[in-house]
């Protein structure tokens, strides 16, 4: 991380107004509400957090960093030193819950990221957190349910920018340009801590007995012929394969919204229809065994929330798989 100087307060508003509306911002501003006693002091602003989160997090997206838990333990010197960096008899406490404040932004999206490694990062960044700074547990986990209202587009926007050539900490210098024309970015190479393929696929916890989860899963294959939401080209075998821990022999096309079919998934996995290894996740399953109807991978929209059109259809589909039932081959 750069040592730039703070944003004055005109520099605030051009970036609130340029991105108040961002799902990353409005997590900043979450975090910045906690800590706005503290924070007055210094007078720290919400564009200031949203810049050094957006800064913190693209050095470790682009993994161009050496060594990124050695970047991470040294940014709590820095980034508390860069915030203090005018207010010479700031107390120390104040500068520590906002440096706190950003890596606790930081941590979030690294979660919802989804990838282990990142998962990983994210208990360091806490772990940090923990060391340097005197927030309580309560505190931090009233901090986490600050967060939880954004959980769903925060979780869309970054699948997205994982896999994106663009820098956010790039663009919001951009705004701050004194240029009238926002200068064409140079661009960094695609982010390498983006998508990577797995093989592995789900596996659906219902018993072979009287081969019942096969007859479940063929019924739940003609449920989704019928809603038209997968192609014909489809094989049973392809949904076999995929709720069996194999890896289908072609990709499944996905005539539907991701948003439908990530609540589908997420539905049969917390009913614990079925179960993820521990080595990847929903979302990288998902973009390694789906496509859209042009063939293309699967992307989150940033306006991802809950399907309420179809949500009878999910709650169907989800109880065509339930183990304690049989099946029905008859749609509602």
């Amino acid at each position: 991380m750069t040592m730039e100087n703070r944003l004055n307060a005109n520099q605030a508003e051009k970036v609130e107004k340029q991105y108040r509306e961002h799902p990353l911002f409005q997590v900043c501003k979450a975090a910045f509400r906690r800590y706005e006693v503290e924070m007055k002091p210094l007078r720290f602003k919400p564009a200031e957090l949203f810049r050094e989160a957006a800064i913190m997090l693209d050095n470790i997206l682009d993994e161009s960093t050496s060594d990124v838990q050695v970047y991470i333990l040294e940014q709590w010197d820095e980034l508390s030193t860069k915030i203090s960096r005018y207010e010479q008899y700031a107390e120390a406490e104040d500068i520590y819950k906002v440096t706190t404040a950003v890596f606790y932004v930081v941590t979030l999206v690294l979660r919802l990221q989804g990838q282990k490694h990142y998962a990983e990062l994210s208990d360091l960044i806490l772990e940090q957190n923990r060391k340097n700074s005197k927030i309580s547990i309560e505190e931090e986990d009233q901090m986490l349910l600050d967060f939880a209202p954004f959980h769903d587009e925060l979780r869309a926007w970054i699948w997205q920018y994982s896999d994106s050539s663009s820098y956010l900490s790039d663009e919001i210098e951009n705004v701050l340009s004194k240029k009238a024309v926002v200068r064409k970015m140079v661009g960094r190479p695609k982010k390498t801590g983006g998508f990577k393929p797995t093989s592995e696929t789900f596996n659906y916890k219902c018993t072979d007995r009287d081969n019942k989860k096969n007859k479940k899963l063929n019924y739940f294959y003609q449920a989704l012929i019928q809603l038209s939401w997968i192609s014909e080209n489809n094989t049973i075998d392809d949904i076999v394969d995929l709720f069996s821990g194999k890896q289908p022999k072609k990709k499944i096309k996905w005539l539907e919204s991701s948003a439908i079919l990530l609540f589908l998934l997420n539905g049969l996995e917390e009913k614990k229809y079925i179960t993820i290894p521990k080595t990847t996740t929903l979302w990288t399953i998902v973009r390694s065994h789906f496509v859209d109807k042009s063939g293309n991978l699967l992307t989150a929209r940033p306006d991802y929330h809950e399907p309420k059109r179809k949500k009878n259809n999910i709650e169907f589909l989800i109880g065509i798989l339930n183990p304690a039932t049989e099946p029905s081959a008859y749609l509602q």
